[in-house]
C-alpha cells in the first residue's frame, strides 16, 4: 500500500494534541447520494488504521512546550 499526501492541516488543533501518539485514518469514501460536497452521510468502503509516533528531531519523545515545526511523524505501515 502506498499513501502520500503533501501535508495535512493540524491548524485549530491544540499543541498538546500534536506532540503525543495517535492514530491515522485513511478512509475511502463515496458521497451520498444526491450530495454536493462531503458529509457525515457518505458511504465509507474501507478504513486502513494507521499508528503514528511523534517524536523531535533528535529522536527525543515530544514534549508540549516542543515548536510544531521541529515534530516528526512515524507512520507506522499496518501492513509490516
Amino acid at each position: 500500500m502506498d499513501f502520500a499526501v503533501a501535508s495535512v492541516n493540524v491548524d485549530g488543533m491544540k499543541p498538546s494534541r500534536l506532540a503525543t501518539a495517535g492514530l491515522l485514518v485513511c478512509s475511502l469514501r463515496s458521497l451520498a447520494p444526491g450530495a454536493d460536497a462531503p458529509g457525515a452521510d457518505d458511504i465509507e468502503h474501507t478504513a486502513v488504521n494507521m499508528v503514528v509516533q511523534v517524536e523531535t528531531e533528535d529522536g527525543a519523545p515530544a514534549k508540549k512546550s516542543t515548536p510544531a515545526e521541529s515534530l516528526l511523524r512515524t507512520i507506522f505501515d499496518p501492513m509490516a
